[in-house]
């Protein structure tokens, strides 16, 4: 049977459209752009202590204060797109999202937001203090809790 143009261009599209990988599925679920701007401001934070903060009795802290921030952040982005994947279908900016696409199930990415939360949480407690430990927890339930609940019923 003859195939039309639009047909043959329809087959060849969905040929060029790849899904997403692993990696990029895991860095959007994560908000890794928004994450590493979190961790690059505790970073210079960190520096900003001076000649004593880059010692090499420092590293492991500031190893531990980077990674440990890495993954808190990183688990407070993922709860907050679980509790707001019905909102996400409905706006075209956040449509694709991997929750919304179905890329990653409710229940992997609040396996994962444990894991990132807890992982992060207790190298917090094991390098560093428990300010920076609290401030770091802290952020999980103020993103994924407050702000998530009180952005659709802010005017701001």
């Amino acid at each position: 049977p003859a195939t039309t143009s639009d047909e043959n261009t329809t087959a060849t599209n969905t040929h060029l459209i790849k899904p997403p990988s692993n990696a990029q599925t895991l860095a959007e679920l994560t908000k890794a752009r928004l994450s590493a701007l979190v961790v690059t401001t505790t970073a210079f934070g960190f520096l900003s202590a001076g000649p004593t903060a880059i010692a090499t009795s420092s590293l492991p802290v500031f190893f531990a204060a980077s990674v440990g921030t890495a993954l808190c952040a990183s688990s407070a982005a993922t709860f907050n797109q679980v509790l707001e994947a019905d909102r996400d279908k409905r706006m075209k900016r956040t449509a694709h999202r991997p929750l919304v696409t179905g890329a990653v199930s409710p229940e992997q990415a609040a396996g994962l937001g444990c894991l990132a939360g807890g992982a992060g949480g207790a190298l917090l407690a094991w390098g560093t203090d428990p300010v920076t430990t609290l401030l770091g927890v802290g952020n999980i339930g103020l993103y994924a809790g407050l702000y998530t609940h009180m952005k659709p019923r802010s005017e701001w």
